[in-house]
């Protein structure tokens, strides 16, 4: 096999990419038309975010005329001198040996808040001896090829060949041969599997350094269907990188990568999802405080079986996307040896490329399957990599033939308790707090962050704009503070000490600490003691996972349109917070965060609404950004499925109205699309209906305090439990609109504004986060409805008389096909029959303990 590098002569680059989108500078040489001049550009590798960068692996592409560089000629000097790179993925010029195409990559270091400078120069003669990579060691034979750094290594296949007959899976090689641990191990291997037979095979080393090694395989059926590996080593990394791509779903058939094999007894180390899968899991769950974090198991593989509700020797599943529904799929797996410091990780990149999307109205269209196992699930479940331990004692990843691509890693890491942990509220740590031993070496986020754009124009002063302006804020405090409950908690928080510390997520003191700020008028006082600066900056920099239901994804955007152009962000600070709020909107949009149309959601549509809505969010909150369009579709697009096809003829939730139908998220994208000028959703007769049909299941008042303990307060109107809803606590969503639509619809504000006095006027308004304490205006003209029995014809009825009298009388009946509003057993209940303002029975439905009531 010639393992040489083929050469040409000439090479124009476009680096148009910076760190944060800046444009390249040119400094260039004019190029001659021999092609022996140099030439030189620039890379300007900048950090917007504060961040330290280690070891991270970067390309950027190349283009040339042709007949003007020689692939040997292509030189890459940095802050500290020549620097290893390497040309890959090359396309020359027909009929020549001159480069057309090709990627640049390069291993960088880039501290945080610096500007490194890389200059590439070549031209059309071979350039001095380039410097190489000494960890980097690539050692090719006859049938295989050996990779290794000082970190890791791994033994490939090499060669091809075309079999007269197909042959059996399990007697054509593996394309793992060995892998190697830092201490010098050669562990594990792979076998084929399955009934398909393999008409040919090709492994070819397809880049030799200094950067990294890369062998490309690939296994033809007789079918014709291929299965395609990429493997992987990089420099200085203790890692090895996959790739698999499959042209046709071929599931029963792939290979095994053994990882047992000449390794001390591996350990699995799980941490709780909350679910009781495992035996390890089951006990003493019912002790454990709502505030700790998640608990670690150690389970040995030694002697290791599977509990019996799942197939023989499944260990766990390797999955593109971090769920919660069991500790049976992870997206990242660790496997320690026992009696060593090390352990094996295993873990999955890049979700978006594992599964297509598909359209969001499919996923949630009528066609699809009512069980999400079986409907939205399905394509990323098919994608997932079994961890098993077989018969003869080997624990192996199965990697079937299934259709697309999926990427992951196999590294040799410290182990160390709670690395790699899922996110928890409370005692959760970032992976960035733990030794960087513990994790893969070469990192690849900086090249997609390079790529982000966290510089604009256009951002400056305009703040605050999601639901207040800043005039609008003025005269609220220019009115000033009346309401004794404001007072009360202004008083308290002004006695109060300064806050210690500043938790992790961004919970209910945010909004607290936020509100009493912009109830005060913008005291500093108020902002100093509970750290308003302190907290901007934990949460632009906040980690986001699926469990947290959307929530984490309003915060960030609330508190920067608040604070951003107010006197708590120093001005020297402004340019690196606008970068983080930037960056948070590309990490929210990312797929490992949730993307229904890949199946990376719930199996309701309320996660992904408040999900897709808070991206929204970002976009309102700084639409001058380059990506805010994209962002704001993705939510427009969930806001008018819900709105078209997710409600009935009278406005009824497809779930239910209260906390899970989520409609505050429906209100708060709407006031913010319509401030920003980028679609006016206030005034939407859609959003009116589903509106009014939630106004409309309000029970009468009721004498009791009703709903959870911490908001139940008596003589106030509630939403009735319903499906996985309990009784609603007093509500502001009502509050909101009706200031909202004040002034375009005066008679539909005064029905919304008596519906949130009617439950109590309260302003605890979580989706608008701190705002909540200075949007709502209790002297708004309020008018009591003129509303009568009613049959909404996918939800029910509601029979009344007196609506607003003190001898009011309403009944509520369940009914209809929204599938998922109810509990089957709830169809055809009455959840709430009140006479002459008094409740007389109701079916209680739901299942949380707090709503239960015996008359």
């Amino acid at each position: 096999m010639n393992l040489t590098i083929p050469i040409s002569p000439w090479i124009s680059l476009l680096l148009a990419s910076t760190v944060a989108a800046s444009q390249p500078h040119d400094e260039s040489t004019d190029a001659a038309a021999d092609g022996e001049k140099t030439v030189e550009q620039k890379i300007v590798l900048r950090d917007y975010l504060n961040q330290p960068w280690t070891d991270e692996l970067l390309s950027y592409p190349f283009s040339a005329p042709s007949g003007a560089c020689d692939v040997r000629c292509v030189t890459l000097s940095g802050p500290r001198g020549p620097v290893p790179m390497q040309l890959s993925e090359i396309e020359f010029w027909p009929g020549t040996q001159s480069v057309k195409s090709a990627k640049l990559l390069f291993i960088a270091n880039l501290a945080p808040l610096a500007q490194d400078t890389y200059t590439v120069s070549y031209g059309g003669q071979p350039a001095a001896p380039r410097p190489d990579s000494p960890d980097l060691k690539v050692a090719p034979e006859k049938d295989h090829v050996e990779i290794t750094t000082n970190r890791f290594g791994a033994k490939l296949l090499l060669g091809e060949q075309t079999f007269p007959e197909p042959a059996a899976a399990g007697a054509v090689p593996g394309p793992v041969l060995a892998m190697r641990l830092a201490d010098g191990t050669w562990f594990g291997g792979s076998r084929l599997y399955g009934p398909g037979k393999i008409a040919a095979y090709s492994a070819r080393l397809t880049d030799a350094g200094p950067v990294f090694a890369r062998v490309a395989v690939r296994y033809t059926y007789a079918g014709g269907n291929t299965l395609d590996l990429a493997v992987q080593v990089a420099a200085r990394d203790n890692t090895m990188r996959m790739e698999t791509s499959v042209p046709k779903h071929q599931p029963e058939d792939g290979f095994n990568l053994v990882l047992s094999r000449g390794l001390p007894p591996l350990i699995f180390q799980v941490q709780d999802e909350l679910r009781k899968d495992r035996e390890c899991f089951t006990t003493g769950s019912s002790e454990r405080s709502a505030l700790a974090p998640l608990e670690w198991a150690e389970i040995p593989l030694k002697d290791y079986a599977s509990p019996k509700e799942v197939p023989a020797g499944l260990v766990t599943k390797l999955t593109p996307w971090e769920d919660w529904f069991g500790t049976f799929t992870q997206t990242r797996i660790r496997l320690k040896l026992d009696g060593a410091a090390g352990e094996l990780q295993i873990r999955s990149l890049d979700p978006g490329a594992w599964v297509q999307p598909r359209a969001i109205e499919e996923v949630f269209g009528p066609s699809e399957n009512a069980d999400p196992a079986k409907g939205m699930w399905a394509s990323w479940a098919d994608k997932c990599m079994p961890l098993v331990r077989d018969s003869d004692g080997e624990v192996h990843l199965q990697v079937n033939a299934a259709h697309g691509e999926r990427k992951w890693t196999v590294s040799d890491c410290l182990s160390m308790p709670g690395v790699a942990a899922l996110f928890h509220y409370y005692g959760y740590r970032p992976e960035s707090e733990f030794p960087p031993e513990t994790r893969p070496a070469v990192g690849y986020r900086l090249n997609e962050v390079k790529d982000y754009v966290l510089d604009w124009p256009g951002d400056a002063g305009r703040h605050p704009r999601l639901f207040l302006s800043r005039s609008d804020l003025e005269a609220v405090w220019k009115r000033g503070v009346t309401d004794p409950a404001d007072l009360e908690e202004l008083a308290k928080i002004k006695n109060a000490p300064p806050a210690k510390a500043v938790r992790y997520h961004p919970d209910s003191s945010y909004t607290s600490a936020l509100g009493a700020y912009l109830l005060s008028g913008g005291d500093p006082e108020i902002a100093e003691k509970t750290q308003l600066l302190a907290r901007l900056q934990q949460i632009l920099q906040y980690d986001l996972w699926g469990y947290q239901f959307g929530d984490a994804g309003t915060a960030a955007s609330i508190f920067y349109d608040a604070l951003i152009d107010s006197p708590v962000v120093p001005d020297a600070q402004r340019p690196l917070l606008r970068a983080q709020m930037a960056c948070f909107g590309y990490r929210l949009a990312d797929p490992a965060v949730w993307s229904a149309q890949r199946g990376y959601a719930s199996g309701n549509q309320n996660m992904t609404q408040t999900w897709e809505l808070s991206r929204g969010l970002v976009a309102c909150a700084i639409p001058e950004h380059p990506m805010a369009k994209t962002w704001y579709r993705g939510a427009e697009r969930i806001m008018e499925m819900f709105l078209d096809h997710m409600i009935g003829p009278s406005g009824e939730s497809v779930e239910p109205v209260g906390r899970h139908g989520r409609v505050d998220i429906l209100v708060a994208f709407a006031i913010a699309s319509t401030n920003a000028g980028l679609r006016d959703y206030v005034n939407d007769a859609r959003l009116k209906r589903v509106m009014t049909f939630s106004a409309k299941m309000l029970t009468p008042r009721d004498p009791r305090a009703r709903g959870h303990h911490a908001f139940a307060q008596p003589n106030c109107r509630y939403l009735p439990a319903q499906g996985r809803d309990p009784i609603g606590g007093p509500g502001a969503v009502y509050g909101a609109l009706a200031r909202a639509v004040q002034k375009i619809d005066p008679a539909y504000s005064q029905q919304m504004q008596w519906a949130w006095l009617e439950q109590g006027a309260d302003v605890r308004f979580d989706l608008l986060g701190g705002f909540s304490r200075v949007f709502f205006d209790k002297r708004l003209p309020a008018q009591p409805p003129a509303w009568i029995s009613e049959v909404f014809p996918r939800g029910g009825a509601v029979l009344r008389h007196g609506v607003g009298t003190p001898d009011e009388h309403q009944a509520t009946l369940y009914c209809g096909d929204h599938r998922t509003a109810f509990y089957p057993c709830h169809t055809g209940s009455f959840p709430s029959i009140f006479a002459y303002g008094r409740p007389v029975a109701g079916s209680f439905p739901g299942g949380y303990w707090f709503q239960e009531s015996y008359l």
